[in-house]
């Protein structure tokens, strides 16, 4: 019991840090040549130095996959399983990525509200990454989605990888949504159906999610391949089959790519924190990263 009240205690104050630091990085990261007023938003890890480690153990990747969508990690123990992910499909030639995410605060959405984004341009190591605000804005108005930049700023499904986005997609704006976790699947069906809609060739879907949580290795590599069966598969009744911290988005990705053209899902890694760290092996996080690409008629 004293166990577990620390543990409590301590994440409490990890998360209260972590929402300080994002709260000062907003109100002081304003430096830009078009408007010293202009406010931003940053990631936590908003130094260069912080990817160097990483960055420097990638290989060229020769030939581009033509990935349509991808799902990775927002934990950044795992950093370099997400350097890998944006490594292999990373494409100078993208103009929007939207980035979806799942709401790790439960926080309150009004009726019919799908998701919060915000308009706020990124600050990254890497340069600034801005947002799609027309397609943004399209959503916003049709009340799908709602402004909420604080939630934005707090949410580290959205900000852990933003920077990794900017460096790899250098022409990219980007839609970020952290989605209604409190609804069921299928306005998430539809919303991913319409961003297909309003999207073109040149988009790109990366669902930002983390599997098996507080598990043994061993229970987690067994729940991951159900899970990656159901990335190899998704279909309508079978999301819940998903152990991952965001079904919702598994829905929406779901919805992004039933167009009645067949694609192949392209794991990239399956790993756990036990891999990056030798805390707790009795209680891992388990990340899985893979692309899909249309298979050619």
């Amino acid at each position: 019991m004293i166990k577990k009240k620390t543990f409590i205690i301590i994440s409490l104050l990890i998360i209260a840090t972590v929402m300080v630091a994002i709260s000062f990085l907003i109100l002081n990261n304003q430096k830009d040549t078009h408007s010293s007023n202009e406010m931003f938003l940053a990631s936590v890890y908003n130094n260069e130095e912080n990817y160097d480690d990483v960055f420097s153990k990638l290989t060229k990747v020769e030939v581009k996959p033509k990935a349509k969508a991808g799902i990775v990690s927002h934990h950044f123990l795992a950093k370099q399983m997400i350097a890998d992910f944006y490594n292999t499909i990373g494409n100078n030639d993208i103009s929007t990525v939207f980035l979806i995410s799942p709401n790790h605060y439960n926080n309150f959405y009004p009726t019919g509200i799908l998701a919060y984004t915000s308009n706020l341009t990124w600050q990254t190591p890497f340069g600034n990454l801005l947002v799609n605000s027309k397609i943004n804005n399209y959503l916003i108005e049709k009340k799908e989605v709602k402004s909420n930049d604080s939630l934005l700023a707090m949410e580290h499904g959205i900000y852990v990888e933003m920077p990794f986005i900017k460096k790899f997609f250098p022409n990219a704006k980007v839609v970020p949504l952290a989605v209604n976790m409190g609804i069921g699947y299928d306005d998430f069906l539809l919303l991913g159906k319409e961003i297909r809609e309003i999207s073109d060739d040149k988009s790109v879907l990366i669902v930002s999610s983390d599997f098996s949580h507080d598990l043994s290795i061993e229970e987690a590599e067994r729940k991951d391949k159900l899970s990656i069966e159901v990335l190899n598969n998704l279909k309508d009744g079978e999301l819940s089959e998903a152990n991952n911290d965001c079904r919702q988005c598994l829905a929406v990705l779901q919805g992004f790519l039933s167009d009645n053209q067949s694609y192949d899902f392209n794991l990239i890694d399956n790993k756990n924190s036990f891999d990056f760290s030798d805390y707790k092996e009795e209680t891992v996080t388990s990340y899985v990263s893979g692309y899909y690409t249309f298979k050619e008629e």
